[in-house]
């Protein structure tokens, strides 16, 4: 496994006050399993498709499983977490400006995770702007690739025709990741950002990869598991504070997803502080 702590080797990190800036950008694929952390983010934006191969990515403190045409963009300063696998061939770009803001409200697009299958138009289009960026001939036609590129991204990324669907539904994962404790519901949730449950359980799914309630669980575990390593809370606690008022339903889902008990886990973290 190869370390790489993206917070002492970004060369390229910078902001600027251009309308547009690409600091770098290019294709790589791992040699072996590979995980890259930058705890501050970057002042730039960082956009990764996947050309071939898995990757893991943590986003606003989730983890997700992305393969070949997935997509993800960290926003500046956003804490950047990603582990390749063995083989995995990537396109990325770190680029910043001031008319990104506008770019992305005007395109609809916001920072996140995609795991909708984007098209080999778009790979040809990214192919093309990392080619212009390398050649010194062709550096006044980078702006019009990239404008490209994410016009295509925007266009693929909307394809369902809810022009704001995706910003909704990003608003409502930050709304989960912030009262994962509060009791919900896919109607109550459908009902708070104007969709029928249906048609927000579609969206959500496209634009995360996984059912509202399934994430919700997904958010719920990874904080009782976080409390569970560094308190001395009570797992009849944890599992309340989680969302959960079945604690024998609470046990069974975090054995189910961590292959260990609370209680086990508990334990396992007092005898690693011991030691």
């Amino acid at each position: 496994m190869k370390y790489i702590d993206g917070d002492l080797h970004d060369t390229t990190a910078q902001n600027t006050d251009r309308f547009l800036k690409i600091n770098s950008c290019g294709t790589q694929t791992m040699e072996t399993d590979s995980i890259t952390w930058r705890r501050k983010g970057r002042p730039d934006y960082h956009l990764v498709l996947i050309s071939r191969g898995n990757v893991r990515v943590k986003y606003h403190d989730v983890t997700y499983a992305l393969s070949e045409g997935n997509l993800f963009i960290y926003e500046p300063y956003a804490p950047q977490y990603y582990e390749y696998s063995k083989g995995t061939t990537a396109f990325w770009m770190h680029f910043a400006g001031t008319v990104l803001p506008e770019l992305f409200s005007t395109m609809n697009i916001s920072p996140g995770v995609y795991k909708q299958s984007f098209s080999a138009h778009v790979f040809e289009q990214y192919r093309r702007l990392i080619q212009r960026f390398k050649l010194p001939r062709y550096q006044n036609e980078i702006y019009g690739s990239f404008f490209t590129l994410m016009a295509l991204i925007s266009e693929e990324m909307h394809d369902c025709g809810d022009l704001g669907s995706v910003e909704s539904i990003w608003k409502s994962v930050s709304f989960i990741n912030e009262h994962f404790s509060q009791k919900m519901t896919l109607e109550t949730l459908s009902e708070m950002f104007g969709y029928s449950p249906s048609r927000f359980s579609h969206l959500f799914y496209q634009v995360t990869g996984t059912a509202p309630m399934a994430y919700l669980r997904n958010v719920q575990l990874e904080n009782a598991r976080e409390i569970l390593s560094y308190s001395q809370i009570s797992v009849k606690e944890v599992a309340l504070y989680c969302g959960y008022t079945d604690q024998l339903y609470f046990c069974k889902a975090f054995k189910k997803r961590y292959g260990i008990s609370p209680s086990e886990f508990q334990k396992q973290i007092e005898q690693m502080d011991a030691d």
